[in-house]
């Protein structure tokens, strides 16, 4: 999937969506509790959602804008991977990842980019990770990161 074709559609979506609601930028921003800059930002440039916008941000996104959060980030919901991944799912897979290439939390967590041991304590922290922590950990764990993005509670 080429990422920057999908991360340009997003802002466009997302406005889309918003619209067809009837809903201004304040009011979205206000149902996410952040700066109405904030989400202008995030309608405007294209990375935004993908590096300022937590996964609980983006799931509670979705459900302002009545989309899936996969359907925000990449348009097209019946492109769904096959089956879905929990966080829990990702946090042992990292783990096998780690053992399975002799590294311990820090080593693994300079290799991925991201601190890694809040996860694999807690995988509920992962909702604290904007989609590009989500893809580098998930790249490290060899896991599709959209089968957790469809994973994601509704």
């Amino acid at each position: 999937m080429d990422r920057s074709k999908t991360e340009e559609g997003a802002p466009e979506r997302i406005r889309r969506a918003r619209e067809s609601l009837g809903l201004s930028e304040k009011q979205v921003a206000e149902a996410l509790q952040l700066p109405i800059a904030w989400y202008c930002d995030v309608e405007a440039y294209p990375w935004e959602v993908f590096s300022t916008v937590s996964l609980s941000r983006l799931q509670l996104l979705g459900r302002v804008l009545r989309l899936e959060p996969r359907e925000i980030l990449v348009g097209d919901p019946d492109g769904s991977p096959t089956g879905t991944i929990a966080f829990k799912e990702l946090s042992a897979a990292v783990a096998r990842k780690m053992a399975e290439r002799s590294l311990d939390v820090q080593a693994a967590s300079e290799r991925v980019g991201w601190e890694l041991s809040e996860v694999l304590g807690d995988p509920e922290k992962f909702w604290d990770f904007n989609i590009e922590g989500l893809r580098d950990v998930c790249g490290f764990a060899e896991i599709d990161w959209l089968a957790v993005v469809a994973g994601l509670p509704q």
